[in-house]
């Protein structure tokens, strides 16, 4: 296909052939998908049996995000209903989670592990350094079971065999089997490998709040995103704290290690409700990350759209991704010394034990032998390298070049060119 003279090569559908009838002659109908607030509130007061929201200061960024979605979006009858669904999954745990803050005072009562985020630029490596660290025994992280279905709060005898395990895993295994491509399935596993044992990204915790650019990533919500730039975001960690508190109240460690990118973004406001956290900032040269970066959102974005602009993604991002950085230098400049240590991919890659001793020392704790041997065990069945079905994604396919990115990308470039590599 073409788009304005320039020739885009099509990627494989996402969606299995049947979705894709379904979305192709079902558009008269996609409008009957509500995604009317008042609508998905009932939903979820519905389906737990409960009223009590606590703070109702979410209510103000969901209709927002609501708006956005009717406007911007341009969702496939499959994309309006997996997106009811999701909403409407979040305000359940809202309300389930409130249910457990009620009962149990002494959750808001209880203390956190010391707090370790693990964030920096997507496609940096922060998955990568996130897994090695979790293979610590003594260290907490999140998986995806507890992230999308935090109450009750998980017990350490039970952690193990908890049934939200079950829960998760089918319901993932069915979204594949009944609605993904089984190339759309092998291009999200080359980028961003899943299991649903693994640690994963702590954004659903912050979705909960309804105030998160992970939204942006996933779905055109222009004005959204363009609403969000100008929010106060300390509201939102406040009540991630809180769901850290529930999941960590029966069931702690050591250390809690968190990871996402999205982090980076409102490191002001993290700052503010975790002031003694500890920071992982993973680097690499943008002329390689940008491009990956687009990727894995137009990906993500054609699950649930047909009308997905691979320039507009690079225009988009070449465009916020300095304002993060930005934001992100001053929170850096404005902390305490010693609270960020950088890490580069390159070297992450060549000699990860490495780089894991560097983080051990940073936190001023022991790397056992018990741990290190985890680690060796773990890097053999997942070799740090790219895992890909084809070629990289080129600059071109999103409108960008290595001149484009040096000019947007020069402060952050300047700074840190000690760990872009060559």
């Amino acid at each position: 296909m073409t788009d304005g003279g320039r020739r885009v090569e099509p990627l494989p559908p996402m969606l299995n052939l049947p979705c894709r009838l379904v979305n192709r002659f079902g558009k008269s109908v996609s409008p009957w998908i509500s995604l009317d607030i008042e609508d998905l509130l009932g939903q979820a007061r519905r389906m737990t049996g409960l009223t009590d929201w606590g703070d109702e200061n979410f209510q103000e960024p969901l209709r927002v995000l609501l708006a956005s979605y009717e406007r911007d979006a341009l969702l496939t009858l499959y994309g309006r209903w997996v997106t009811r669904r999701s909403l409407v999954r979040k305000l359940v745990n809202r309300l389930r989670l409130q249910r457990d803050f009620t009962a149990h005072p002494g959750i808001l009562r209880s203390s956190l592990p010391p707090v370790v985020m693990i964030t920096g630029l997507a496609r940096t490596g922060t998955t990568l350094l996130h897994r090695l660290l979790a293979q610590d025994p003594e260290t907490r992280t999140l998986q995806r079971w507890e992230l999308y279905l935090p109450s009750p709060p998980p017990e350490r005898a039970t952690y193990a065999h908890d049934p939200r395990r079950g829960v998760v895993r089918r319901s993932g295994r069915r979204w594949e089997r009944l609605f993904m491509s089984g190339e759309g399935r092998r291009m999200l596993e080359a980028v961003h490998p899943s299991s649903h044992d693994a640690p994963e990204e702590c954004w659903p915790l912050l979705q909960n709040a309804f105030r998160s650019g992970i939204f942006f990533f996933f779905d055109r919500v222009t004005n959204y995103e363009t609403w969000l730039q100008d929010q106060d975001f300390d509201a939102a960690y406040r009540y991630y704290r809180e769901q850290l508190q529930l999941l960590t109240w029966k069931c702690t460690g050591n250390l809690l290690v968190l990871k996402s990118p999205t982090h980076l973004d409102q490191l002001g406001s993290l700052f503010s409700v975790f002031p003694d956290a500890r920071i992982l900032w993973t680097h690499r040269n943008p002329v390689e990350g940008m491009p990956s970066a687009c990727n894995l959102v137009e990906l993500c974005r054609r699950i649930k759209s047909d009308c997905v602009d691979p320039e507009e993604i690079g225009g988009s991002l070449v465009k916020s991704v300095p304002r993060r950085v930005g934001r992100a230098l001053a929170a850096r400049d404005g902390s305490l010394s010693g609270q960020f240590l950088d890490v580069s991919l390159v070297e992450l890659v060549r000699e990860p034990l490495g780089v894991v001793r560097q983080v051990y020392q940073f936190l001023g704790t022991t790397l056992s032998e018990d741990a290190e041997c985890r680690m060796e065990a773990w890097l053999k069945q997942n070799h740090p390298g790219p895992r890909r079905t084809g070629p990289p994604p080129s600059l071109e396919r999103y409108g960008l070049s290595k001149n484009s990115i040096h000019g947007a990308m020069a402060e952050y470039m300047a700074r840190f060119s000690p760990y872009l590599g060559a």
